[in-house]
């Protein structure tokens, strides 16, 4: 499949997602003091998971289905 600029746009978006997700989760676990006084930690680290693996499965769903 040529891939057009919609597809470009919607895998960029999910990588988008993806590396957000990680650079706050790594900043959560490597660097505390960056969160320091943060009283949702651990809801702010599920919200990331969700989105991590969300982007992640779309991701995946659009290399099996486009990428042949």
């Amino acid at each position: 499949m040529e891939k057009n600029l919609f597809y470009i746009a919607l895998k960029r978006t999910y990588e988008a997602e993806r590396d957000e997700a990680l650079a706050v989760m790594t900043t959560f676990f490597e660097k505390p003091t960056g969160v320091a006084e943060h009283t949702t930690f651990i809801e702010d680290l599920k919200k990331y998971t969700k989105q991590l693996a969300d982007a992640e499965e779309c991701l995946r769903t659009l290399e099996i289905h486009f990428e042949k």
